[in-house]
């Protein structure tokens, strides 16, 4: 996906030589290369594994002559654009094989370091290294296509002036999707003009634990999904709001279990009207109801209830999806065999609505947490 943005060029005189001198005067080849900057930006230095990764090209001409680039190895040139402001994806990938980023890996954590930081690695080319090892090249896949313009075309940049993207680096170079540090540098033209140099840190998608008294499981939060649900719900569990406190009277459970259907908790009064004191807006997405899937639960007549009380999928729910916001999903064969367990347990009817939901015995939520900040859940 090309961006472009918009760039304040300085003298942008394209053709024109700066005044007194030749009026054709333009640089070329290591000429031009001798006057221009290459700079990168990125719009974070921490983003998450599979979000975009936005990185800002820029070549800046430090001369008052305008100057002309091609793309080193194109033979056939298809017209030059002049008085340019956004640069193409041929000019961007102008090293050798189509490529002109240098990605290091700096540290790719191990699985084990992940879930003690809170942090899940679904990608399987996650592979151990050392902190002190030298970084390696990471694996670049497939040459970058010429796409998003004339990959062979010239171009001018006016005398002083700026040219530039914002590319997700993600989709040509999928490697960094896999959590870790990475260290970044541009070398266009064949390497002729190299980049300051920049780190990014790549982090995993956080994982809360459920403690129960029929076992623990484990949830991956999709933050990208539904980012206000996600940071409201660590923020209850952060502050102990879904912990049960023996000899207190407070009583967290799974109040509400329907066979076939969904387990629903989180409510402060252990019934389904109990909430927490903020309400957050629907964040409806385009993820499905499927088993394992936790979503957040709110008021069947507005849409933007949703506060302390989740549920979890006991199988496909086609009728909730788009409707409800789904917001996390459970890792790893324990959790569904916990979410099993707690499915067959005994029921009554429930006090208030009459449902028959109501665990004879409490399903209690001892405490959630997120990994790396409480107990094993082994």
């Amino acid at each position: 996906m090309v961006i472009p943005i918009l760039m304040v060029l300085a003298n942008l005189a394209c053709g024109a030589g700066p005044a007194g001198g030749p009026a054709d005067a333009v640089l070329s080849g290591s000429d031009a290369y001798k006057v221009l900057r290459a700079r990168i930006a990125l719009k974070t230095d921490r983003v998450l594994a599979g979000g975009p990764v936005v990185l800002e090209f820029l070549l800046e001409n430090t001369s008052n002559l305008p100057v002309e680039l091609t793309v080193p190895g194109k033979s056939e040139q298809s017209g030059r654009q002049d008085c340019l402001m956004s640069l193409s994806i041929g000019h961007i990938f102008s090293g050798p094989g189509s490529r002109a980023m240098q990605i290091f890996d700096l540290f790719t954590p191990r699985r084990s370091e992940l879930a003690a930081r809170g942090l899940s690695a679904d990608n399987s080319t996650t592979k151990p290294a050392s902190r002190a090892a030298k970084p390696a090249p990471v694996d670049l896949g497939a040459d970058v296509t010429m796409a998003g313009g004339p990959a062979g075309s010239s171009i001018l940049i006016g005398p002083n002036g700026l040219a530039g993207v914002q590319l997700d680096l993600s989709k040509y170079y999928p490697a960094v999707h896999v959590p870790g540090r990475y260290s970044l540098r541009w070398r266009p033209y064949g390497g002729a003009l190299q980049s300051n140099r920049l780190e990014i840190q790549v982090l995993g998608r956080p994982v809360a634990v459920i403690q129960s008294n029929l076992g623990s499981m484990r949830i991956e939060l999709l933050d990208q999904k539904a980012p206000r649900q996600v940071a409201n719900f660590i923020e209850l569990v952060e502050s102990g709001f879904y912990d049960t406190v023996p000899g207190s009277g407070k009583l967290m459970t799974f109040h509400r279990v329907v066979p076939g259907f969904l387990i629903q908790g989180g409510s402060p009064d252990d019934t389904s009207a109990g909430k927490s004191a903020r309400a957050v807006p629907a964040e409806f997405n385009d993820l499905r109801h499927r088993l394992g899937m936790v979503g957040a639960a709110r008021s069947v007549d507005d849409p933007d209830s949703a506060s302390s009380q989740f549920y979890i999928c006991l199988g496909d729910l086609p009728q909730l999806d788009y409707r409800w916001t789904l917001f996390g999903r459970l890792i790893g064969q324990q959790s569904y065999e916990v979410l099993a367990r707690i499915s067959r347990v005994q029921l009554t009817n429930d006090r208030t609505s009459g449902e028959q939901s109501r665990p004879k015995k409490p399903v209690v939520i001892q405490r959630i947490y997120l990994a790396g900040q409480g107990q094993s859940d082994n």
